[in-house]
């Protein structure tokens, strides 16, 4: 009875050693599994910062070439009308052709012009400031 006892303690030392063994071997695997995820996780913040940076200036020089423009009254809603209008009071007002990319109504008489390049902004502030 004790050598049968002593067989089936031993089978269980075999098998919890086993065992053991196999869990090791899943918790190296996850572990190796986790550092990969962590450093991918690290790259893809570094990504994240470096486009987040670009997107930044992006808006900025896109911003740089906004000129607001209030006191302007148009009826219509149409993009396209706004945009021939304000673009005809530009031309016509300030004797200055410009090049925008869009102009869009923010109010009941103000508009954001959005110009192709700084120069057309700094053509139009200077004539502005020209009239005051």
């Amino acid at each position: 009875m004790m050598e049968t006892m002593q067989l089936t303690m031993e089978t269980l030392a075999k098998e919890m050693r086993k065992e053991q063994k196999e869990f090791k071997q899943q918790f190296n695997e996850i572990r190796e599994e986790n550092e990969k995820l962590s450093m991918e996780n690290s790259e893809l913040k570094k990504r994240i910062i470096v486009l987040d940076d670009r997107l930044e200036r992006l808006e900025n020089e896109k911003r740089r070439n906004n000129v607001v423009i209030q006191g302007l009254t148009i009826d219509r809603y149409n993009q396209e009308e706004i945009q021939t209008k304000v673009k005809q009071f530009i031309e016509n007002e300030l004797q200055v052709k410009v090049k925008t990319e869009r102009v869009t109504k923010l109010g009941e008489r103000t508009y954001l012009m959005q110009m192709e390049s700084a120069a057309d902004k700094s053509k139009v502030k200077l004539k502005l400031k020209r009239r005051e």
